[in-house]
């Protein structure tokens, strides 16, 4: 039978039919392999005709080789990449905390307000400042003046002027620049203010020859006497002299004896920018007032003794105590000469006018500007009631 005579065939034959086709494979694999290597081949060299490398050149003295390029990129990689001072980071910040002290709960960075106290967020160009820290400066105003961005540098001074960088940012002043500081005017305090008597009484007076007058004038701090006549200066009474005088007629009251009407004197004593009324067996004239500033901002600065209607020069500017009234317990005010500006001197105990954000600063401006209209009503009440008072002497 044909189909028998096959399946013996097969088995007879099994083994070398498998080894044939072995080979076959083998064979077929072996030429696909070489004609990829072939392929390889060509691309290379493809490959090396497109890129065109020129030749090397040998370095001999008759060919010597350009050194610049290779002298440029060892003096690159000898020095690093070096950032500018104000970046210290490469990555920005992003807010996953909510600003607020009291809260710093976990929040958006994208979110402008806190979604559990409410509370605006800072976009680092307000006076919360920079994400980090939150000491007060602007990421804007420390980018400007190369200051780091997420460092706490508001407590340094940066140009040892003595103003620290918070200072310096309040005073809209430069950071880096020791001549450009805040005026210590804004440090000046006052230490005492003392209340003191017009060192001068009118005790009498006589009249001379040609109804001349001379006036017996006391001094109280040695209780000497001085007979000085109408423009005259003494000697021990300079510069302090008699500018005019006036009579008046008052009523003498005597214990046990009748009234009796006497006549007195009241002189003006001036020293040229000041003119003090004194009145005959009146009391001491309590009007002047000491006062002593002190600025401890200002390394070695002497205290400045000032009394009323005087002036004093600081920080080479000339200012004026014009009026220190009795109330003036803590502040005084002075005038500056340049343009009349009136400054209101608070007492030693105020913290320097610093280390609060911008809208708290203005609204302290505010406050401070009342004050002083308030200072100005005070002493325009003064100057009425002392008006009112010789008017009344003279009636």
């Amino acid at each position: 039978m044909p189909s028998k005579d096959k399946k013996n065939f097969l088995s007879l034959n099994y083994d070398k039919l498998i080894l044939a086709a072995a080979v076959a494979l083998l064979a077929v694999s072996g030429v696909y392999l070489w004609m990829s290597s072939e392929q390889k081949g060509k691309d290379i060299d493809n490959f090396k005709k497109d890129i065109a490398l020129p030749p090397v050149v040998q370095r001999t003295p008759s060919a010597p080789v350009d050194d610049t390029g290779y002298s440029r990129v060892v003096a690159v990689v000898g020095n690093p990449l070096a950032l500018g001072t104000n970046i210290t980071m490469l990555v920005a910040p992003r807010r996953t905390l909510c600003f607020i002290e009291n809260c710093r709960e976990p929040m958006f960075s994208e979110d402008d307000i806190c979604p559990r106290c409410g509370e605006k967020q800072p976009d680092g160009t307000g006076p919360e400042e920079s994400f980090y820290p939150p000491e007060g400066l602007p990421d804007v105003w420390r980018t400007a003046n190369n200051l780091p961005l997420f460092e706490a540098v508001g407590h340094l001074d940066s140009d040892n002027d003595g103003f620290t960088n918070l200072e310096e940012y309040y005073a809209e002043t430069d950071p880096r620049d020791a001549d450009s500081r805040p005026p210590f005017i804004g440090y000046l305090r006052v230490d005492e203010i003392k209340r003191q008597p017009f060192p001068y009484v009118l005790k009498g007076k006589s009249k001379g020859m040609n109804d001349v007058y001379t006036f017996q004038i006391n001094r109280l701090t040695d209780n000497r006497s001085f007979n000085i006549k109408t423009n005259q200066v003494h000697k021990d009474m300079a510069p302090w002299f008699v500018d005019s005088y006036e009579l008046f007629n008052t009523v003498e009251k005597r214990p046990g004896m009748k009234d009796r009407e006497v006549e007195l004197a009241r002189i003006v004593l001036t020293d040229g920018a000041e003119k003090i009324t004194l009145e005959e067996k009146a009391e001491p004239l309590y009007n002047s007032f000491v006062v002593t500033f002190v600025c401890e901002k200002w390394p070695g600065f002497e205290p400045v003794v000032v009394r009323n209607g005087q002036g004093f020069e600081f920080d080479g500017v000339k200012y004026a105590v014009p009026q220190v009234l009795a109330d003036n317990s803590v502040s005084v005010p002075v005038v500056r000469e340049s343009d009349k500006r009136r400054i209101v001197i608070p007492d030693k105990s105020v913290p320097p006018p610093v280390i609060m954000p911008r809208e708290k600063k203005m609204v302290e401006e505010e406050k401070f500007e009342k004050e002083e209209v308030r200072e100005e009503e005070k002493f325009e009440e003064f100057e009425e009631e002392e008006v009112g008072e010789e008017e009344e002497k003279e009636d």
